[in-house]
């Protein structure tokens, strides 16, 4: 069986990932807040800062790409599969704090006093070279989250796309700002408030989202419908009583209680759990661990 080659293959392509996420971000983050900073926009440099906190936020999913890979252990049988899902939801608590303080920042400029200076012309081309990248970014790893169905790294892609979004929001204030004058200078703080307010947003939504998995909420049924399939190959399984599938990583456990014929004894039984068991992680390599659990099957009304 390949299940433990696959799943590091999985991880790597996981880890590579989160290292596009490290490099792109160094980038976009020191642009924009230089530029932000030169170039007198508020915007920006939020922005900026939202950037850097992808940076963060990459580093965590290649933190728990390297730990959740590890092999199990007699502390952790099951594997390390839950590092994944914990760093989803340390990324989606960062997510909510810098959404929380970047609002009460902007909020709170607003009832200083200032004097109105307009933004370099080459703020807003810095910007729209952002929501490029960004959006590039967040389509390479929304794909391969989905692929390697990876909890944090489909975090790590929405947050790309809510940078994407921000510095577009950005776009807009700061064309308003340069090209509409004083009476449009407002623009640019309200940008960097609305950029807040969809950072809150994700983050609230990415931490629902792995408190879920970290609570074995039950896998889609696509993966159910899979398994349940390739155990009903096996012509000995009269019916399966029971079945659940969690998800731990980037890998699937699974629980299975099949019925076979009442009249066999022990060492038949157990022969076709194994089968099942062996079929089941012959045809998907994502699932790392399978528990099956026979009973005897009883024909009265067809089923127990």
């Amino acid at each position: 069986m390949n299940n433990n080659k696959t799943s590091n293959n999985f991880y790597a392509l996981g880890k590579r990932g989160a290292w596009v996420g490290i490099i792109g971000n160094v980038f976009l983050s020191f642009i924009k807040i230089l530029a932000g900073i030169l170039g007198k926009s508020y915007s920006l440099v939020s922005d900026g800062l939202h950037s850097l906190s992808d940076i963060t936020s990459s580093l965590a999913v290649l933190f728990g790409m390297i730990v959740a890979a590890k092999p199990k252990d007699k502390r952790h049988p099951y594997g390390h599969g839950k590092a994944e899902s914990i760093t989803s939801l340390t990324m989606a608590v960062m997510l909510i704090i810098f959404g929380l303080m970047l609002g009460y920042k902007v909020i709170f400029s607003y009832f200083r006093s200032a004097i109105f200076i307009e933004p370099a012309s080459y703020t807003l081309w810095i910007a729209v070279f952002s929501v490029v990248a960004k959006e590039t970014m967040y389509r390479y790893k929304i794909c391969l989250g989905k692929r390697i169905k990876s909890t944090s790294l489909i975090a790590d892609a929405w947050h790309h796309r809510s940078d994407a979004f921000s510095s577009a929001v950005v776009v807009i204030a700061l064309v308003l700002t340069i090209y509409g004058g004083e009476r449009w200078a407002f623009m640019d703080r309200l940008g960097a408030l609305i950029v807040s307010v969809m950072i809150l947003y994700i983050g609230i939504k990415i931490y629902l989202r792995a408190s879920s998995e970290l609570m074995d909420e039950s896998v889609d049924l696509e993966i159910k419908r899979e398994v349940k399939k390739l155990a009903s190959t096996i012509k000995e399984v009269k019916y399966i009583e029971t079945l659940l599938v969690r998800k731990a990583g980037l890998d699937f456990l699974v629980d299975i209680h099949i019925e076979v014929d009442a009249n066999l004894n022990v060492l038949e039984s157990h022969g076709i759990a194994k089968l099942v068991k062996s079929k089941i992680l012959q045809e998907m390599p994502r699932v790392k661990s399978v528990l099956v659990h026979v009973e005897p099957y009883e024909a009265k009304g067809g089923k127990k």
